[in-house]
């Protein structure tokens, strides 16, 4: 019942802290909506069937429940209790290896090293499957690397508490949701204390707001309703929008504009 489920929503947030915006955004930001009774039941059934998706070691194509349930069964990533001093936004992969199954034949990273400097912009590019996004939410600590290590201003990010690390990384994945609130709320996801003005900031700055006006009630029309107008690309542009609000040094994009023309992306 939806007791229980709230129950179970709140034990989930407990256990990914970190999760952010693709996990973080399609879980923990979305259970936390369902623990304050923002989303509809049609939004819970919808979050059960796309996490499953993102949880590794979860065989895929089961009921969303079994999965679900599998998930809040899984052990919470160690993490120290105070914070560390970090010193600069830049990120560094050192001969890192990663296995979703644990099997070396399911290795999906092997050796890898990358040096990405505070303030640059940095592209991966290769075929499906290259492991582009598994780096990606790597660095933002979905999981721990299976070897090698993964350093934020020269800190490993195992040795951070999870919200430090929340409160660095922005992740914006390709996979959004928006849920059956306003839009305004929507966005302000990224910032819950910000206020209305610098919600549409961010907005303006993603581009959204030319089409938000357009909308029944503006910034005010309910997302449940705005869902089914909304394309693709205007739902990335809200995620970004997110992003934006949130105003953490390191942004990560996960094929976040996968689905926006190309003048808005540029």
């Amino acid at each position: 019942d939806g007791e229980h489920l709230e129950i179970k929503a709140g034990n989930a947030k407990s256990k990914i802290d970190q999760s952010l915006e693709c996990l973080v955004a399609h879980v923990y930001s979305k259970l936390d909506l369902i623990t304050k009774n923002a989303a509809s039941d049609a939004d819970i059934v919808s979050i059960l069937n796309g996490s499953e998706q993102m949880i590794p070691g979860t065989e895929p194509n089961r009921d969303a429940a079994s999965a679900m349930e599998e998930f809040l069964e899984m052990p919470a990533l160690p993490e120290p209790e105070k914070q560390v001093e970090v010193k600069s936004a830049e990120v560094e992969l050192k001969n890192v290896c990663f296995l979703y199954t644990g099997k070396p034949e399911n290795e999906v990273l092997k050796g890898v090293d990358l040096k990405i400097p505070e303030g640059s912009f940095t592209a991966l590019v290769g075929p499906s499957g290259a492991g582009k996004s598994t780096v990606a939410k790597l660095i933002a600590r979905f999981w721990d690397v299976s070897s090698g290590e993964i350093t934020i201003g020269g800190v490993n990010v195992k040795d951070m508490p999870l919200t430090q690390l929340s409160e660095l990384v922005s992740f914006v994945s390709q996979d959004n949701f928006l849920f059956a609130c306003s839009l305004l709320e929507n966005i302000r996801l990224g910032n819950p204390s910000a206020t209305d003005e610098e919600v549409k900031a961010a907005a303006r700055a993603a581009m959204c707001e030319e089409f938000i006006l357009k909308l029944p009630q503006g910034y005010d029309t309910s997302a449940g309703e705005a869902g089914k107008r909304l394309s693709g690309g205007e739902k990335q542009r809200i995620s970004i929008a997110r992003a934006i609000l949130k105003n953490s040094p390191i942004i990560i994009l996960d094929e976040a504009t996968a689905s926006i023309d190309l003048k808005t992306s540029t």
